[in-house]
This record gives structure tokens, C-alpha cells and sequence, in this order.
């Protein structure tokens, strides 16, 4: 993208979902910012895979053919739409999760361009845009069989998830992806799947969905002693509390 490039903002939305289902969208016509709020799921753009959990954000180009598929009954994502009068960068998105280099600022300026008024969203949506890209200027590429096991984990988030098989299925030694997810995505397999487990919970549990027992068993635990325990070590209080 040049200096001369000009962003133009157009317009807020959000999409809620309250149970696993497909969506496909027609192409895109304008570009967009979007925030993943909560659940998780799969957004596929131009046969791209994204897995996505509660705090991802993505930043997709004008022209991609989008489908969207939450894995729970609990999404929401906030988009912002803005209009580039070049193209933006090559792939049909970029990504960026809790924990990269940037994320905070990247995720106020969603919140502000978002919610803030009217006359300074125009401004908010150019510098939003513009760090986002500047964050993944040059950035590598990841490893297509990381990405892989990160959707499958997110697949089976409600299964108990089995390193050693996700390994296998991707082409990989257990030690081997372990090693790679922690350079790709900044965190271990396991806290990755504890993340994505306990966000999903602490949602299930505000929205009064299950009972805590219903939901350990649901989330993969073998016995709400279990799952009562990784709540308390991720959040510091007990899932009764919530």
C-alpha cells in the first residue's frame, strides 16, 4: 500500500450466531476489519482456511469469496467495513491473534473505530488499517500443517483433544508440532487448547447455557473436579462463581 492510498470508512455490523452452522457470503465487495468477540469457528476466504477464537482479528481484502462456520452457539464478530482505493496486500486476509507483537493497539483502535463517534470514525478506520498492515509487512508465512492442527483443534473443542492424533493427521511428530505451533502462535499446544477451552467456558457460563456439570462433559473433561480446577487455575475463581 502507498502513502497516496486513500481509506475511506463505510460502515459497522456484527454477526451472531447461536448454533454451528455454515454461512457463505457473495463476494466481497469492500474490504473489512474484523474482530472475532466471542465463540469460535473457521473463516475460509478464497479456499483459505482461518480457525478463529474469541479475540482474533482479521483483515480482509475487497473481492474474497467468504465462509463463515462457528463450531459452537456462542459467536459474535464485530466488522468494520472501509473502502481502499488499491489494493491492499496479496493474501485474501491477514490475522492477528492475542499475545502477537501490536495486538492491543490494534484491538482499541477496533473498539474505538467501532463504538467511538461518528465524525472521528473516518480517521480511526485510516490508522486502524494502516498499523494492522504495517504490523504484517514482510510477515512469514505460517506453516500450513500448524495451521491445520490449530482448525482442528478448534474443531474439536468440545471433544478431548488428542495431541499425538492432530500430529499424525497433519504429517507431523508429536515433539515436532509442539515445537513449531509454540514459534507460529507464541503459545504451547496446551495452553492453546486450555485457552480456547476455558474462553468458551466462561461464555457458556455467563449466558447460563449449561450447568457446569453438563459443560465439563461437554468441553472433553473426564469429571467436573477437572474442569472445576482448569477454571480456577485460568481464571482465578471458580466456574460457580461466574
Amino acid at each position: 500500500m502507498t502513502s497516496e492510498n486513500r481509506i475511506q470508512f463505510r460502515t459497522c455490523g456484527y454477526i451472531t450466531s447461536d448454533k454451528p452452522h455454515r454461512i457463505e457470503h457473495d463476494t466481497v465487495k469492500y474490504q473489512r476489519v474484523i474482530f472475532i468477540e466471542s465463540g469460535s469457528g473457521i473463516y475460509t476466504f478464497n479456499g483459505t482456511d482461518y480457525p478463529f477464537k474469541a479475540g482474533d482479528i482479521f483483515c480482509c481484502n475487497n473481492g474474497s469469496r467468504a465462509i463463515y462456520f462457528p463450531t459452537d452457539e456462542s459467536t459474535m464478530i464485530r466488522i468494520i467495513i472501509f473502502e481502499s482505493e488499491q489494493p491492499l496486500f496479496k493474501p485474501p486476509a491477514l490475522k492477528l491473534s492475542p499475545g502477537n507483537k501490536g495486538y492491543s493497539l490494534i484491538k482499541e483502535l477496533c473498539h474505538e473505530t467501532y463504538f467511538g463517534t461518528e465524525s472521528l470514525k473516518p480517521q480511526l478506520c485510516t490508522t486502524l488499517v494502516n498499523c494492522f498492515l504495517d504490523k504484517f509487512h514482510n510477515q512469514k508465512k505460517i506453516d500450513p500443517r500448524v495451521e491445520r492442527a490449530a482448525r482442528l483443534i478448534n474443531l474439536q473443542v468440545y471433544e478431548k483433544i488428542r495431541i499425538d492424533d492432530i500430529a499424525k493427521t497433519c504429517g507431523l511428530s508429536s515433539s515436532h508440532l509442539r515445537k513449531l505451533f509454540k514459534e507460529e502462535y507464541g503459545e504451547s499446544t496446551k495452553k492453546y487448547i486450555t485457552r480456547i477451552k476455558m474462553e468458551q467456558a466462561q461464555f457458556l457460563l455467563r449466558e447460563k447455557v449449561y450447568t457446569i456439570k453438563e459443560l465439563s462433559f461437554k468441553l472433553g473433561f473426564s469429571c467436573i473436579q477437572d474442569f472445576s480446577k482448569s477454571f480456577k487455575d485460568f481464571y482465578g475463581v471458580s466456574p460457580s462463581k461466574i
